[in-house]
């Protein structure tokens, strides 16, 4: 049986790092037998431990069905599934809570240590784990030499994993002194140390430089999280998509995802039937949480060349519903560290930008572009006026409700919101 959550039947369903499901069969056979109007399928971002994601999935979709329960259904039968993946948080992120949400997550914060060890295990092979042990030994003893810090920048290339060296873009951080990249990038967190955060330059230029290097680390390791998201999400959800559709064919399934999960559900997508078009589809609508992942992602033609396409071209079809984007100037995240990370990886769907759009700029930072979306600000519940359009992308201006957050990543997480839960429903048609 499925568990209840607010009297509305929930579902975990968990993929391994390559979309492997795991007991997916049970979850089928009692979606089936729930006699379902709407399922809303959401998968968290950068979080690898299930207790969090859990409370994650148990804070918003309280809020949905608080929500729902105050502005009426109508005739909607609603189930939820959490995702669950394995992704990695680093020690300094808040997690995702809402002004409104102040409960604990219960679970004891990750230690240096801790972060060390799961980003073993998120790099598996044993040339890239020696290269974390030597990196690790270099930030602790933080050694005031230039020859520490080349050191540092070529123990990185071990997890960079360009393809072309000799390409001066994507040799960027390959080729860049360690002294620029580490102090251009030593502004995305505050420097910590016992008793609370100082500022940069205290305690001198190489705690300044060092801690750089600790931030060109987290972004290599948010690349990896990026890339697994679309495997899962391709051959992992994708398929399990269309079994659910293929057993319960008159389930509308909705796609929610936070994060790199926005990135999750929206390669989905990919993992679905050619076939699965327009009203053929069984995903009514795709809301995307402050997504990091390229906002051209669903570009037919990328600005920078009209003969190349975005990764998702084409997939919006696959979706007969809204296609929903929230994006806030709060977000350092997708801001910053997003930017950062997809220029140190140079892909290649993350190009040149059109107007006022950075060139590896995320969609949880601008919106989605070149799709042709509208766009308006976040409504209060109750409001209906939204111009949310089947088979349309609406850029949904969230800067005056996602705000709240310390670096480095900002107001990322600041998504428990009655607000969004009310332009999902109305994305969903659950009114």
């Amino acid at each position: 049986m499925p568990d209840l959550l607010e009297g509305v039947p929930h579902w975990q369903v968990s993929f391994d790092k390559h979309g492997r499901p795991h007991g997916d069969q049970t979850f089928l056979n009692e979606v089936t037998k729930a006699d379902l109007t709407d399922l809303l399928v959401f998968s968290h971002g950068w979080n690898n431990d299930p207790p969090r994601a859990r409370r994650l999935y148990q804070n918003f979709f309280e809020k949905v069905h608080e929500v729902q329960r105050a502005q009426g259904s109508g005739d909607s039968r609603l189930g939820t599934v959490g995702v669950f993946w394995p992704a990695m948080r680093w020690p300094d992120e808040s997690l995702p809570r809402g002004r409104e949400a102040a409960a604990s997550f219960g679970a004891p914060e990750p230690t240096e240590e801790d972060l060390f060890q799961q980003l073993k295990e998120t790099f598996g092979s044993q040339d890239e784990r020696r290269a974390l042990d030597a990196m690790a030994d270099l930030l602790e003893r933080q050694p005031q030499s230039q020859e520490s810090l080349a050191e540092f920048q070529s123990l990185l290339k071990a997890l960079v994993h360009t393809q072309d060296e000799t390409d001066a873009d994507e040799a960027f951080v390959l080729t860049e002194s360690p002294e620029r990249l580490f102090e251009s990038l030593a502004g995305l967190a505050p420097i910590r140390r016992e008793g609370g955060a100082v500022g940069l330059g205290i305690g001198g230029p190489w705690q300044t430089l060092w801690h750089g290097a600790k931030q060109a680390l987290r972004v290599t390791s948010y690349w990896q999280m990026k890339a697994r998201a679309g495997v899962v999400g391709e051959q992992g959800l994708g398929p399990l998509i269309k079994s659910v559709h293929a057993s319960a064919a008159g389930i509308r399934i909705h796609l929610v995802g936070h994060s790199f999960g926005a990135r999750l559900v929206s390669f989905s997508l990919r993992g679905l039937p050619t076939s699965f078009v327009g009203t053929a589809s069984p995903v009514k609508s795709l809301f995307l949480i402050q997504a990091a992942f390229s906002h051209f992602a669903f570009s037919e033609s990328l600005p920078h060349d009209r003969g190349r396409r975005g990764a998702l071209s084409g997939c919006g079809d696959r979706v007969h519903g809204p296609i929903v984007v929230t994006h806030s100037r709060h977000d350092t995240a997708v801001g910053r560290l997003y930017p950062w990370a997809s220029r140190l990886h140079q892909e290649d769907q993350a190009v040149l930008a059109d107007t006022g759009a950075s060139r590896w700029g995320a969609m949880g930072s601008t919106g989605a572009r070149a799709v042709g979306a509208r766009s308006g600000p976040i409504l209060p519940v109750g409001t209906t006026t939204y111009r949310f359009a089947t088979g349309s992308f609406f850029n949904l201006d969230c800067n005056d409700l996602i705000r709240v957050g310390k670096p480095p990543s900002g107001a990322h997480n600041d998504i428990i919101h009655s607000e969004l839960a009310w332009a999902l429903l109305c994305a969903a048609g659950i009114q």
